[in-house]
């Protein structure tokens, strides 16, 4: 390995968030246990330093919040992911910030 850089992740973040189940747990409507399967993904990648898919996690829990009506805390979570997004430097982090807006004003 050379000196200062990271080794590659052993699975991708999709394939994590795939085994935790919160897009299928979200898919069925079952908020509550997609909440949580991206929350402990969030902490996982947060552990291992991935900041993609930390924001992709932020985003299944913002996700989960949003299907739950709690819109302040999806609106706390999107936003999290779009700042990370931004210090990336993905361009998802424009359409993310757009996302945010109607949950501000009139709902989901």
């Amino acid at each position: 390995m050379i000196p200062g850089r990271r080794a590659p992740p052993l699975i991708s973040g999709s394939s994590v968030q795939n085994r935790l189940g919160g897009s299928r747990l979200k898919e069925s409507g079952s908020y509550e246990e997609s909440r949580a399967s991206y929350r402990l993904a969030l902490a996982t990648f947060g552990t291992f330093e991935d900041r993609l898919n930390e924001s992709r996690a932020l985003i299944g829990v913002g996700e989960a919040y949003q299907g739950m009506g709690q819109r302040g805390e999806a609106r706390a979570y999107f936003g999290r992911a779009a700042a990370l997004l931004e210090n990336l430097g993905d361009s998802d982090a424009a359409d993310l910030w757009e996302r945010i807006g109607p949950l501000n004003d009139s709902g989901l």
